[in-house]
Order: structure tokens, then sequence, then C-alpha cells
């Protein structure tokens, strides 16, 4: 299954990461914010994610009062970020169907 895909921001040229349909169905919800499973899934805590992606990946980071949130201004950036995703989260649904 694929849980990630990549999708635009409100702003025009701006993508982020989104969970699929059948990725809100694993959490049985559809609404909400769901940023925080990406750090999950790669084993960091919310804000070490962030700097993570800005570092590694070319996110910028906005959000200066409330909740910050990573934003791609390139799209194969993004995609590659995706793609770990992706990764991760395939490793994980592995081994719960091997347990």
């Amino acid at each position: 299954m694929i849980a990630f895909y990549t999708d635009t921001t409100a702003n025009e040229n701006e993508y982020c990461p989104r969970l699929t349909t059948e990725g809100y169905k694993i959490f049985n919800s559809n609404s909400g914010s769901f940023n925080i499973i990406c750090a999950r899934l790669l084993g960091f805590s919310y804000p070490d994610y962030l700097r993570f992606v800005r570092d590694n990946y070319n996110a910028s980071l906005r959000g200066r009062q409330g909740y910050t949130y990573s934003y791609f201004k390139n799209k194969q950036d993004c995609e590659k970020v995706v793609r770990l995703l992706n990764e991760s989260f395939w490793n994980i649904e592995k081994y719960l169907k091997e347990r």
C-alpha cells in the first residue's frame, strides 16, 4: 500500500508529503494533522524530523508562532522524502505481517 504521496500546498509551487486516503484509514480518521507520523516513521522527534528534511532535502520551514511544518519548493525533493516515508511504512507493514 502506498501511504504517502506528493501534494501541493495552498501556495503555488510548494509541495508536501500527505497521507493517502488509505493511509488515513489506518488511523481510523480522515481529519487532523498527521505531520507527526512522518517523524515517527523515520524514528525522529518532530523537531528532529524538521531539521532532517531541511538539512538533507532542502525543505523550508514555516510557522513562527504555533505549529511549525515543512514544505518543499522543489517537487523532486518532496518526492524523495515521500519515497523514504513509503519505504519506512512498507518495512513496518512487512514486520507486522510477519508477526
